[in-house]
């Protein structure tokens, strides 16, 4: 049997979660393994990528093959492990064994650019500035989309684009 008619026998509840679970996970890993090297890391984007798939294989109408659909899921993780990955080598590599008292003046001076970055974020889009603060408060992202009146979708990429620009304004003293 195929990942196809597996997709096919899971949606019609005549094949178990755990036989295309199987499946997948075989391939993911062999897939993960190959682009990233670091098994650790490698095993992580794996269950990302499944608990990805898994929360939407219902919900979406899947226009391509299944297996297409389930690798362009790894993809993304890992296309996003990639960028992220050396923007956090660069912080942890500035910020290591550093861990200052609240109430030193770098602490400080910490604590005022990143408020000085949160306004300049909310200046250019205000939703970018709620979506921050809601996450920063414990909110789940079903809740802030309630909250918010969007979509998960746009949820997302509001909260991507507004963690990018912290994070050069942060790096940079400047908002892109």
């Amino acid at each position: 049997m195929n990942i196809n008619e597996l997709h096919q026998g899971f949606l019609e509840g005549t094949v178990p979660e755990r036989e295309l679970y199987s499946f997948l996970i075989a391939r993911f890993r062999y897939v993960a393994q190959l682009r990233i090297g670091d098994h650790d890391e490698a095993e992580e984007l794996v269950q990302e990528s499944l608990i990805d798939v898994f929360e939407k294989i219902k919900d979406t109408e899947i226009e391509i093959s299944f297996s297409a659909w389930a690798m362009r899921i790894l993809d993304l993780n890992i296309l996003h492990y990639f960028r992220t990955k050396g923007r956090r080598e660069r912080l942890m590599e500035a910020y290591a064994g550093w861990t200052p008292s609240p109430d030193s003046e770098m602490a400080v001076g910490l604590k005022r650019m990143l408020l000085k970055c949160l306004r300049a974020v909310s200046g250019v889009n205000r939703r970018y500035a709620r979506v921050l603060n809601f996450c920063h408060l414990g909110f789940v992202p079903d809740e802030i989309c309630q909250k918010l009146k969007i979509g998960k979708g746009n949820y997302y990429s509001l909260l991507s684009r507004a963690r990018t620009m912290l994070e050069t304004c942060l790096e940079k003293g400047e908002v892109r």
